[in-house]
This record gives C-alpha cells, sequence and structure tokens, in this order.
C-alpha cells in the first residue's frame, strides 16, 4: 500500500513519481568546505539542508533538499540489489541512534557475465525536531515519520530475505543444469563407447 505523506511532508511526496512505501531520514553526505559555508548560512535562512531515503515499489530513492527545494536525487533499482546487511549505531555523544543500512547492487556486467557492484552506505535516523526536521512543527509527523522509518527497515529486511531466495534457487538451479549437462555427456560418451565396441567386434567376426 502506498505512503501518503502527511502536509510536513508534502514536499517529498511532490518528488515521487511511483508509490511509496516507506520514509526515513539519513545522514547527510560528506561536504567539502565551500558546501559546507553555503550550508552555514543557507540554515541561518531557515533552509536547513536534509537527505531522506524514500522506498517505492521498484527503488530505493535518495533525495537531497535545501529546505522544501530538491538539490539532488539518486535511485537504486530494486532489481539490481544483491545484498542488504543492517547494523545499529548512535553518535558520538550516545544521544542519537541509528539503523546501520549497507547496499550491495549491480551496476555493470560485462559479456563475460561478470558483475561490477557498488556498496551504499546510510544511516537512517529518526525524525528529531530541532535537528534534522527545523522546517517541521507539527509533533503527529515527526511521530509518522519515525514510523515510517520503521516500515522502510522492515520492508528492505524482506526485500533481502526474497533477493537472497531467489539467489539460492538460481545457484540450485544451475547447479542442476550442470549436472544434467555431465549426465547427457557421460551416456553420449558411453552410447560412442558401446558404439566403437561393436565395431570392433563385427572387425573380429
Amino acid at each position: 500500500m502506498s505512503v501518503i505523506f502527511p502536509s510536513s511532508f508534502s514536499f517529498i511526496g511532490q518528488q515521487i513519481s511511483t508509490p511509496s512505501l516507506g520514509l526515513g531520514i539519513i545522514q547527510l553526505p560528506n561536504r567539502n568546505f565551500f558546501q559546507s559555508i553555503g550550508d552555514f548560512f543557507a540554515e541561518r535562512s531557515g533552509k536547513q539542508r536534509v537527505s531522506y531515503m524514500v522506498l517505492t515499489t521498484n527503488e530505493i530513492q535518495v533525495l537531497h533538499f535545501q529546505g522544501t527545494d530538491c538539490i539532488g536525487s539518486s535511485n537504486i533499482a530494486k532489481d539490481s540489489i544483491e545484498s542488504i546487511t543492517f547494523g545499529d549505531g548512535s553518535t558520538s555523544d550516545r544521544l542519537v541512534s541509528f539503523t546501520e543500512i549497507n547496499v550491495e547492487a549491480c551496476i555493470s556486467l560485462n559479456k563475460k557475465g561478470i558483475k561490477k557492484f557498488k556498496s551504499h552506505y546510510f544511516k537512517l535516523m529518526p525524525a528529531l525536531l530541532g535537528l534534522n526536521t527545523s522546517q517541521i512543527n507539527n509533533i503527529a509527523d515527526i511521530t509518522w515519520a519515525k514510523a515510517s522509518k520503521t516500515t522502510s527497515v522492515d520492508t528492505l529486511k524482506s526485500w533481502n530475505e526474497a533477493i537472497q531466495v531467489a539467489k539460492k534457487a538460481e545457484l540450485e538451479a544451475i547447479k542442476q543444469a550442470e549436472l544434467e549437462a555431465e549426465a547427457i555427456k557421460q551416456a553420449e560418451l558411453e552410447a560412442e563407447a558401446t558404439k566403437q565396441a561393436e565395431l570392433e567386434a563385427k572387425d573380429v567376426l
């Protein structure tokens, strides 16, 4: 069922074109010195820079906002994901706990069938008034965001379980195909050996 974003998060919903399943607030990516200066003045003007992870039915979307203006985005297709691992962490002051998520995704496949992977690391945090949700004044919406974060983690865990089951089934199918190919090859060798033996027997007669 698609998520309906509450009013405080409606600016995120406007960027999503497919049904969404969950929302998480992620720690901001590293910024260089000049970008940090821009962030400082933007925050003073009330436009804090916050990044979000949005799960849709077929991908993970990462959206970067300056206030309510989207300044960048990226996505990870669900069918490119090879594995998702999870962990728990907290900030250095131990005041904020978060869920660590590491997504391993395939980004290319060469002619030999060899895959190239890229790791995506996220820290999903709760919505904290005055820290990463300064533009949100509705406590009910912050509570909604916390529940949606939990839904996001649970959804990603179910994705990973399904991915691992599919990978296991694929490996078993490959192994079975190899066994069948080996059996056919062995049968052909035996048939050839029998034929050769019959020809040799005729020559003797």
